[in-house]
């Protein structure tokens, strides 16, 4: 088989298997056919004769063993090729592929398999087993019915909401593949399937919320505060910058002293860098925390439940939900910091429209703490990112 031919035969195939007939609603036959010169355009280049006439050879041949038939414009040249569906069984077999009703019927039963493990992992099985009785396409399922990577994937969104502590994609994927590389090939389709299916996932992190990581994590903080790491005391009010302390040393804390009022957590980076360096103590959160994050804040708070605990963020549906998130899963009552009106008024040049997605999110918020600034935003029609924020 060349590549002109096994490029023809899976082109009608693809034809065939999207249309009505395949799916049996079509009460009149369907003939499947393909203009040769779009579909090889080489064909049709009057200076390509060497290409012209290999194409016609080997059309000649499939029409030979009766696969296709050929409609002539002039001469030799071709005008279209044509299947002869009654030979499918055969053309299936000569391409090596597997027949799409085969496909889909072990596609379905991997869906079933997965089903009931997590939210993410059922709305993901619900849409593609409802695109398998649309006859639509199954994602992340290769064209010659290969389940090897969708699978992978399933097995992947299973077992990542079992992670405990701070993991390695590496150990992730010697521990549930056997294999070091398995997860870093699909890492980014599955990031792909837990945004999409998680309205509070981010892009950027949500593998590391899930503790999830390439490289060991640190956390970045800075302020007036006494840490006592391994009986070595360190006083950071007397630093100029911030310090990161690696998920290992984090285990070696033996206390966190606040010297001033407020704790603060900061959305993001650039944010945390630029605020002004005073009694608080800032922590960098990075949008949604992991395990590490909320471990440290959790340890702030046991040694310092005297303190007000603040979170400053973007001040759009993102940002509410990290606040959200973050109350939720340290169980400390976190207030918004420069999350309301008047900061909204005073940065007004730098606000950007909301988008219908944003507002579709603002309004799941409504009846909780922040009722006056979503119907100020929703009114004006606004949202503003905390780097836009220049004076605390």
């Amino acid at each position: 088989m060349t590549e002109y031919q096994e490029k023809l035969l899976n082109r009608l195939i693809d034809s065939y298997e999207k249309s009505r007939t395949y799916m049996g609603t079509n009460k009149n036959r369907q003939h499947f056919t393909i203009d040769i010169s779009k579909l090889f355009p080489e064909y049709a280049d009057e200076s390509d004769f060497s290409s012209f006439k290999k194409i016609n050879s080997d059309m000649q041949e499939l029409k030979d063993i009766r696969f296709i038939s050929l409609k002539i414009r002039s001469g030799e040249m071709i005008d279209k090729a044509e299947l002869n569906a009654p030979l499918l069984d055969d053309i299936y077999n000569f391409l090596g592929r597997k027949p799409k009703k085969d496909t889909y019927a072990e596609a379905f039963d991997l869906f079933d398999k997965y089903k009931g493990f997590n939210p993410v992992l059922d709305s993901f099985c619900e849409e593609q087993t409802a695109n398998i009785r649309a006859n639509k396409s199954v994602k992340f399922l290769s064209a010659n019915g290969d389940h090897t990577e969708l699978e992978n994937i399933l097995i992947a969104l299973k077992e990542i909401r079992n992670i405990q502590s701070e993991t390695f994609y590496r150990d992730f994927s010697v521990k549930v593949y056997g294999d070091s590389k398995t997860f870093d090939s699909i890492a980014d389709k599955v990031v792909g399937v837990l945004c999409r299916f998680d309205e509070s996932a981010n892009e950027d992190s949500v593998l590391a919320d899930l503790n999830l990581i390439k490289n060991p994590g640190h956390i970045y903080f800075k302020g007036n505060a006494i840490i006592v790491i391994g009986g070595q005391k360190l006083d950071i009010s007397g630093l100029s910058g911030d310090i990161g302390i690696s998920s290992e040393m984090l285990r070696n804390v033996d206390s966190i002293k606040a010297g001033g009022k407020n704790i603060i957590t900061v959305e993001n980076l650039t944010s945390f860098h630029s605020y002004p360096e005073n009694d608080d103590l800032v922590i960098y959160l990075g949008g949604y925390h992991n395990t590490l994050r909320r471990d440290f804040i959790k340890r702030i708070y046991s040694d310092n439940k005297d303190k007000k605990y603040l979170h400053f963020g973007d001040i759009d549906a993102g940002g509410f939900y990290i606040l959200e998130h973050l109350k939720h899963r340290t169980g400390i009552d976190f207030k918004p910091f420069h999350i309301d009106i008047p900061t909204l008024k005073k940065y007004k040049s730098y606000c950007k429209p909301l988008t219908e997605n944003d507002r579709k999110r603002l309004c799941l918020l409504l009846g909780r703490d922040y009722d006056d600034v979503i119907r100020y935003m929703f009114e004006n029609n606004c949202k503003l990112e905390q780097e836009a924020i220049d004076e605390i």
